[in-house]
């Protein structure tokens, strides 16, 4: 066998599909006998809580309680399905199968193509149990609720509800397995340096939850898509494939989020004062990490001197020359030297790692704030004053800007200015219940005081950004995000460079996310919600990229009826789901616009399109790429340790981005005696 033919074969996306089908072949011959199982245990289940509460009215010798009542419900079992009496009728509960089969197909799929042991397959494979038993608990629940909910009888209410909560409990249950056997730096224990009250963060959620959920009722009414409500299962195929895609649904949520920030803007919201210069500023240290950055480190340099030059506190810079092996370190020393609106300083470190570096060079800064950017990034000149206005609350811990990509040529960089206007709502919505995620490394300022209390950032991690970014808001300070503000930043010009960046983020997922998974149950905190989702969607993502390779083994296996009055059926249903998407990327691609515009870079919306293909590619290609690639590397690390971060990166150069250094060099030490220093 040829070289080539090799490659192709060991190609993991190709091998990841094709078990994938074949494991769906599987699932789908067995999908009655596994259908009549859930029916049986639920129905057992139901016999169990009726028996119950009978055996407790006759113990203690009383009526049945009120709200016990509707348990007492008798649950019928038939070749027809699961049924339950009440005084109103019989109700049919039509199971969620096809979306419960989609997730489960995911456990043995990973487990047999990643590169791992056979302890770590069981290991995937036993969460692959866990997560049906999650979906049948689940099932018991809706099942026990629509007793007393009596809009959940509607069978069309019901189904949507249990795809719904199966595609939520799916994404949740694919999270807990991966964080569980993936090796992640031990997650912090975090107590809060001060103490904050977040009810107009929940009231704000509230609001933006169900403003949304009765939009989206109401589209789904004026369609008629509850008229469909005893058609046959294939139309779960259908409901599967919109909700799926719940991730865009949510973008409802965003754009009325940003409506109530521009209602009613939030009182740390900046507003420029009469006499801006006359106004004491905090003094500010920017904060730089440098790796053979020679193109643009000096341009970095420059606009922040720009951006000094309007702003009326102290600015001075730090560059931290992670052991660049070009003439980055001579460009740093000639830019600072032609500084004429604040001071500057660098330092010189064998190659450590971005977090290393910054670590390094955060001891070595004096400003009250420090504004952390990269070295391909360059400042707007008027970006200073409406970031830093707002750390005249004592309450903001951390504030960001708005990233835009610096001009370049290719129709792939041109497409990320319309994913950075979708981040701009994105971060504003999350601002509005204190809840961002991350904030971004290239524009991102924190209080210095509390980054040294907290412990600065981590020397031995991936998205050592957005683990900051939590571990501060844990500690009860406010995150928030100024949209006035703009940095440009380089982004990858090809769309290979875009897949390997975005692997390399996808690794950094499991690494800020880890060492801060006791948000995920911290409910004191208003972010806590974000973070879950933020969790779920990840997993939905996975289990999404699994959707078609599934929809095409269900049409060859002949479960999806193909008969020509089926078929219409299909169509009118498809047609009026896709007239809600339609709806919801009408209004993004106005409101992108609108943002872009502000930008002077309106005509970007013509890649749009590009924008769909390049998510279709990160959920289909790329997180199962880096989920691998960590899989295979956590049989060899069980725990995360300095040595193993070592490794990893070596892994991530040759594995993932050859434009990440490789970290033989690595200098653990934080004294760094061979630092070397030159200030201007």
């Amino acid at each position: 066998m040829g070289s080539s033919a090799r490659a192709v074969l060991s190609y993991f996306a190709l091998r990841y599909y094709l078990a994938a089908i074949f494991f769906s072949f599987i699932f789908i011959g067995v999908i009655d006998s596994i259908t009549t199982f859930e029916e049986w245990i639920l129905h057992t289940a139901m016999q169990f809580l009726r028996n119950a509460v009978q055996l407790y009215a006759t113990t203690i010798g009383d009526p049945v309680p009120f709200v016990l009542q509707p348990l007492q419900t008798e649950s019928l079992l038939d070749r027809d399905g699961l049924h339950v009496e009440t005084d109103t009728g019989t109700i049919t509960f039509d199971l969620p199968i096809i979306a419960q089969m989609l997730f489960l197909v995911f456990f043995p799929t990973i487990a047999f193509t990643a590169r791992i042991d056979m302890k770590m397959r069981l290991r995937l494979l036993a969460f692959g149990m866990i997560c049906f038993l999650l979906f049948i608990a689940v099932q018991l629940v809706i099942i026990a609720s629509s007793l007393y909910i009596e809009p959940l009888q509607s069978p069309f209410a019901f189904r949507i509800t249990s795809i719904i909560v199966t595609i939520l409990t799916g994404g949740l249950a694919i999270e807990v397995a991966l964080f569980s056997t993936v090796t992640i730096p031990t997650p912090t224990k975090v107590k809060p340096f001060i103490k904050r009250r977040y009810f107009r963060e929940y009231a704000n959620l509230a609001i933006i939850l169900v403003s949304s959920s009765v939009i989206l009722y109401l589209l789904i009414y004026f369609l008629g898509l509850d008229a469909y409500s005893g058609e046959p299962m294939t139309l779960d195929y259908i409901y599967l494939g919109f909700w799926l895609n719940v991730p865009v649904v949510i973008t409802f949520s965003y754009f009325i989020a940003n409506l109530m920030y521009e209602i009613k803007r939030p009182v740390h919201a900046y507003k420029a004062p009469k006499n801006e210069k006359d106004t004491p500023w905090p003094s500010v240290s920017f904060l730089i990490s440098a790796y053979n950055e020679e193109r643009l480190i000096g341009r970095c340099i420059e606009s922040i001197d720009r951006a000094a030059a309007k702003y009326a506190g102290k600015v001075d810079i730090v560059v931290v020359n992670d052991g660049s092996r070009d003439n980055t370190e001579r460009i740093i020393s000639e830019s600072l030297r032609k500084l004429k609106f604040c001071s500057g300083v660098f330092y010189t470190i064998p190659n450590s790692g971005k977090g290393f570096a910054l670590a390094y060079g955060l001891q070595r800064t004096s400003g009250e704030i420090i504004f952390r950017t990269d070295a391909d990034s360059a400042l707007d000149e008027n970006a200073l004053a409406p970031m830093l206005s707002h750390f005249k609350n004592p309450e903001v811990g951390s504030v960001s800007c708005w990233i835009m990509p610096l001009e370049g040529k290719g129709a792939w960089l041109k497409a990320q200015n319309v994913l950075c206007a979708y981040y701009f709502y994105t971060k504003r919505a999350q601002e509005m219940v204190d809840g961002i995620i991350t904030q971004p490394g290239p524009a991102s300022a924190y209080r210095r005081d509390i980054l040294i209390k907290a412990g600065g950032w981590v020397d031995n991690i991936f998205g050592e950004d957005g683990e900051i970014t939590n571990r501060v808001a844990r500690l009860g300070y406010r995150g928030v995000f100024e949209g006035n503000a703009l940095i440009y930043s380089e982004l990858p010009e090809t769309l290979v460079g875009f897949m390997q960046q975005r692997a390399r983020w996808s690794v950094a997922f499991f690494h800020s996310r880890g060492r801060n998974l006791r948000l995920a149950r911290e409910v004191g905190n208003s972010r806590w919600p974000v973070f879950l989702w933020n969790l779920m969607s990840h997993g939905i993502s996975l289990g999404r990229g699994l959707l078609w390779p599934y929809m095409a083994v269900s049409i060859l296996m002949g479960t999806v009826g193909l008969s020509t009055p089926e078929l219409i059926t299909y169509g009118v249903i498809i047609t009026k789901l896709l007239g809600i998407q339609a709806i919801i990327y009408a209004v993004a691609i106005i409101l992108y616009a609108y943002r872009l515009n502000k930008a002077g870079k309106t005509r970007y919306m013509l890649y749009f399109p590009l924008v769909r293909f390049l998510v279709i590619i990160l959920n289909f290609i790329v997180k199962p790429q880096a989920l691998e690639v960590l899989l295979s590397w956590s049989v060899r690390w069980k725990e995360y340790t300095t040595e193993s971060f070592r490794d990893l990166r070596k892994v991530v150069h040759t594995s993932i981005d050859p434009l990440y250094p490789s970290g033989e060099q690595v200098a653990h030490s934080k004294k760094a005696d061979d630092a070397t220093a030159a200030a201007s």
